[in-house]
């Protein structure tokens, strides 16, 4: 193809099973090194159980205008090129081959602005994270910790000072007393999720996980030295925690056993519970009712 330039930009891949996000591979390329790369793809492998989506089996292109450009796998056996704009605005093309969208894929290199005149524009704006770089390393942040706490504390706080301003507006002797028992059984209701809640703080302080979907390896332990594990070596995951409406809901303890006898315990209050379950979705995944669903000291680093 004549007009082929040097320019580098960077190209990055995408399989089935990653979440949005998730990219590997990402490199400086010249037009020419990204097309060998399109032919080396597995694109029709990477159709297993495929449903359509902006994050597909794919490659993808990052522009300098904080654009992007995705060839995906599609459906009917097609392909589809999604260009995405620094204003969040779609536009897509879909090919019978993927071989019909290198002359877009060099305009891609060569021209600026992207030229869309031959792309259909969506109605819809998309969300950036099917084409950035996502965050998968979960530490304890301030915001986290307020958000947890509201949830699993917040509500008997919260209820247990509205209760207690009611007796000022209706100084009835029978409504007090129910105002001053209803008080303190949501007074000890929030300090068992406090000391709960400890309990949790104490265990993820200082700890990272960092894992996502598609990828077999994760870490887990010190922020400044976690260690390497391998989901493909997983025996069992378990979820600790009390499934009805209590005091406790909304605690989860998520230990992971491996076929070594090693054993890691994960807290929600560092990964959110169904965020990681996503991630080990190809595991074996059981739950067990736990009235209190500490975490042991023992269990705190990895063994």
């Amino acid at each position: 193809m004549e007009g082929n330039t040097q320019k580098q930009l960077i190209s990055k891949l995408q399989y089935k099973n990653f979440e949005p996000g998730e990219f590997t591979d990402a490199l400086d390329r010249s037009y020419e090194e990204t097309i060998r790369l399109i032919e080396d793809f597995p694109w029709e492998q990477q159709r297993d159980h495929l449903k359509v989506d902006l994050t597909n089996p794919s490659i993808t292109l990052e522009g300098p205008d904080n654009d992007f450009l995705k060839l995906a796998v599609f459906y009917n056996g097609k392909f589809v090129l999604h260009y995405f704009n620094g204003t969040h605005q779609l536009f897509t093309k879909s090919f019978t081959n993927y071989t019909d969208a290198y002359p877009y894929i060099q305009r891609y290199y060569t021209d600026q602005p992207f030229d869309t005149t031959d792309l259909k524009r969506e109605p819809w704006k998309a969300k950036k994270i099917h084409f950035i770089d996502g965050n998968f390393r979960y530490c304890l942040t301030s915001e986290s910790i307020f958000g947890y706490l509201l949830i699993t504390s917040g509500i008997n706080f919260i209820l247990t000072l509205f209760l207690l301003a009611v007796p000022f507006y209706h100084p009835d002797s029978a409504f007090l007393t129910l105002t001053f028992i209803l008080p303190l059984s949501f007074l000890i209701g929030g300090g068992l999720n406090l000391i709960l809640f400890a309990n949790y703080y104490h265990q993820a302080k200082g700890k990272v996980v960092i894992m996502s979907k598609g990828k077999d390896e994760f870490w887990y332990g010190p922020s400044d030295d976690p260690e390497k594990f391998d989901k493909k070596e997983i025996m069992q995951v378990t979820l600790y925690e009390n499934s009805g409406r209590s005091l406790t809901s909304g605690f989860t303890r998520i230990e992971i056993k491996f076929k070594d006898a090693r054993c890691v315990n994960i807290s929600n209050l560092l990964v959110e519970r169904q965020a990681l379950l996503d991630k080990l979705f190809e595991y074996p995944i059981k739950n067990v009712s736990a009235g209190w669903p500490s975490i042991p000291s023992s269990a705190s680093t990895p063994s």
